[in-house]
C-alpha cells in the first residue's frame, strides 16, 4: 500500500501498489499530470492533461455500452 495525502490534511488515501504505479505510468505517459506542492504535510494533486481529458469521450462510450451489455445479459435468451 502507498499512502497519498489528500487535499484535506486529514484525510490519506491509501491506494495500492497497482494503483500506485497505473497512475505513475498514466503520468509518464502524459495522459495525468501530477502536482506536488512543497508544504508539510506533503500535497500531491492529480489532473487530466489536455490528451488525457479527450479520452473521457471514449471512456463514456465504454460506460453506456456496458451498460446496455449487462441489461442484455439479464434478459432471457430464446434459444
Amino acid at each position: 500500500m502507498v499512502a497519498v495525502p489528500c487535499s484535506n490534511a486529514n484525510t490519506v488515501i491509501k491506494l495500492s501498489s497497482t494503483v500506485y504505479i497505473s497512475l505513475k505510468e498514466a503520468v509518464e505517459e502524459g495522459l495525468i499530470i501530477r502536482t506536488e506542492y512543497q508544504q508539510i504535510p506533503p500535497k500531491v494533486e492529480y489532473s487530466l492533461s489536455e490528451i488525457g481529458a479527450k479520452f473521457k469521450n471514449v471512456l463514456s462510450a465504454l460506460e453506456i455500452w456496458g451498460n446496455e451489455y449487462i441489461e442484455y445479459l439479464k434478459e432471457p435468451k430464446n434459444l
